[in-house]
């Protein structure tokens, strides 16, 4: 997707899923021509681990290739400096080893990326409502199997149909 300006959550969230962002309408061109684009053109201006994320086609997949010990985001480097509250907690739950279950750094600071461990996780309310509603059977049909779900183009909730 190329656009004049996207906003900083659409952006992560397009990483995610593994969808390619751009603001450089010179690519358009580039496109039409049939020219291959080089993936670090989507990945400019991206912290190391959104870069790799877009690298591995998305979060899922590169989760997977970080559980197999097969993707490391880069140590965090800061060094001991005073912090505020927050970066002290986001410091203490700095994920440092995955496979060894390994927490905590010295110090970060602001643009530092890295893996938190959570202690307690929730999920988007407008994401809860619809979610719920496909697992219910509301806009989701089932194909073949009575426990496989698939979407539907009318796999969407209004509030009102969530309450």
């Amino acid at each position: 997707m190329i656009a004049r300006n996207i906003e900083k959550i659409y952006s992560q969230n397009a990483q995610n899923i593994g969808l390619l962002t751009s603001t450089d309408f010179g690519l358009v061109e580039r496109i039409a021509r049939g020219e291959a684009i080089p993936l670090e053109e989507f990945t400019r201006g991206l912290d190391d681990i959104s870069a790799d994320i877009v690298r591995a086609g998305g979060l899922f997949e590169y989760s997977k290739l970080r559980m197999a010990g097969e993707r490391t985001p880069p140590a965090i480097t800061t060094a001991p400096r005073a912090m505020t509250l927050a970066e002290k907690i986001l410091a203490a739950h700095a994920v440092v080893d995955l496979k060894n279950d390994r927490l905590g750094v010295p110090a970060l600071a602001p643009g530092d990326a890295l893996f938190v461990r959570a202690d307690v996780r929730f999920s988007h309310e407008y994401v809860t409502p619809m979610a719920d509603a496909l697992f219910r059977g509301g806009s989701a049909t089932t194909r073949g199997s009575p426990t496989r779900r698939a979407c539907t183009p009318s796999a969407t909730t209004s509030p009102s149909s969530t309450t």
